[in-house]
């Protein structure tokens, strides 16, 4: 692919518009039929907006980064299809193991090994879905990165609608954390493991919604461990954060429990908390091969984005610690680069701009929160379990990309699981009421 400009034309973005408009049909009439008016005007301005997404970051690639991990993924979607069409059992690639297809283009000199082809079944995966929409993209790399956008619009949305209707009281400004982020809009819509990855969480939290309301059941429960399987799949660390704060939730839920019931139960509480500390404290080093592992990982990251991406992009926390000490030291500084940086004057180039100025406008919601309503946040958190878990989930997930991730190029993409349901928390935070206590005698 020497001359990247070949890769969009004008007959691509006639094709896009015609496109787009036969997914509007189909979202206005038949996936989303039945709603308000404003929520449609909602939907076609979120629509209109993964659209030029796709279109800024294709042009960007063409004509200012020359390369990505987009290209990538076509170049071996292009040559997975090329095997299937010259040998139809070749299709069987798109249900093997990736190593059964990096074994298979290592032997023909007709096809080009690229970055996906190197046995991570996360990024095969992404190949995997490109295939099955490539005839239908008629193999142009636009109209590709459009269905995956379709797909995106279709499970935010669908995200939208939840959140809507379980939180009405913020549902004007629902739409600023679900759909109109800069990142969302910029690495959620093209052919990024992200926007796939995300869309599958947005499609997963509406099938356990639906579960809840007890509508199309086992329906919603296939569905949901479809979607829980793909994110597996696609960036297992997503599920396994999650399961942590969904254990971490409960866990403090039972000790709460417990303390309430009586004077006994609140002494016989204390008293195992302070051995559980004091076994924990004693007993540290138990963890530190697994913390040093990860630490190791966590170094190895730092070294390679510094090297890889110089000043411009890159950014330090200092070397972790092989110890269990060593990472509660540094969470604090991961969890406040994964969601608050970079900051406007690490901005080193114009395309980090949107992600300097969307971080601080977090910061300052945050900030401006936590000093209005913090008060309020155990009496939040107390009476709305999802909600409760949501913000562990954030909690966990940002400390784990924080310590991972040292290029802001790459921050950006790898904390769209996370962000979206950060600003959720902060905005219904800002607009919480607390209900005024009765007089008394």
């Amino acid at each position: 692919m020497n001359n990247l400009t070949e890769l969009i034309g004008i007959t691509d973005f006639i094709l896009l518009l015609l496109y787009a408009a036969a997914a509007w049909f189909v979202m206005r009439f038949l996936i989303f039929k039945g709603l308000q008016k404003k929520a449609y005007t909602v939907l076609l301005l979120f629509f209109i907006l993964k659209l030029l997404g796709i279109l800024v970051n294709n042009l960007l690639i063409v004509y200012y980064w020359k390369v990505a991990d987009s290209l990538s993924y076509f170049a071996e979607t292009k040559n997975l299809f090329n095997m299937i069409a010259g040998n139809v059992s070749n299709a069987r690639y798109i249900f093997a193991p990736v190593a059964d297809y990096d074994n298979a283009i290592k032997m023909d000199n007709l096809l080009s090994t690229t970055n996906t082809g190197s046995g991570l079944e996360s990024n095969f995966f992404v190949t995997r879905v490109c295939a099955l929409l490539y005839p239908l993209a008629l193999g142009r790399f636009l109209l590709l990165n459009f269905f995956l956008c379709f797909i995106a619009t279709i499970a935010q949305f669908k995200l939208y609608l939840v959140v809507v209707q379980r939180y009405p009281q913020i549902k004007k400004y629902s739409g600023i954390c679900l759909l109109y982020l800069p990142t969302l809009i910029l690495y959620a819509s093209p052919i990024y493991k992200e926007t796939l990855c995300f869309s599958f969480i947005g499609f997963l939290i509406y099938n356990l919604y639906q579960i809840s309301k007890r509508h199309k059941i086992v329906s919603s429960i296939v569905y949901a461990l479809i979607n829980t399987a793909f994110i597996l799949i696609l960036k297992p660390y997503v599920i396994y954060t999650l399961l942590i704060a969904v254990a971490v939730v409960f866990f403090f839920k039972a000790v709460f429990l417990f303390y309430n019931r009586s004077v006994l139960g609140r002494m016989a509480t204390v008293f195992i908390l302070i051995t559980c500390i004091i076994t924990f404290s004693l007993n540290t080093q138990f963890f530190d091969p697994y913390i040093a592992s990860f630490a190791d990982v966590s170094n190895f990251f730092q070294q390679q984005y510094n090297g890889d991406f110089g000043e411009s992009s890159s950014f330090e926390l200092g070397e972790m610690e092989m110890s269990t000490v060593g990472l509660i030291k540094k969470a604090p500084a991961a969890f406040y680069a994964t969601y608050f940086r970079p900051h406007l004057w690490e901005v080193r180039k114009p395309i980090m701009l949107l992600s300097a100025i969307e971080s601080f406008v977090i910061l300052l919601l945050t900030l401006a929160a936590l000093i209005k309503n913090g008060i309020h946040i155990r009496a939040i958190l107390k009476k709305d379990m999802p909600l409760t878990i949501m913000i562990s989930y954030v909690l966990v997930f940002g400390i784990v990309i924080g310590l991972t991730t040292f290029n802001f190029g790459t921050l950006v993409r790898y904390k769209v699981p996370g962000l979206p349901f950060l600003w959720l928390f902060v905005i219904l935070l800002l607009n919480y009421k607390p209900k005024p206590e009765r007089a008394g005698f």
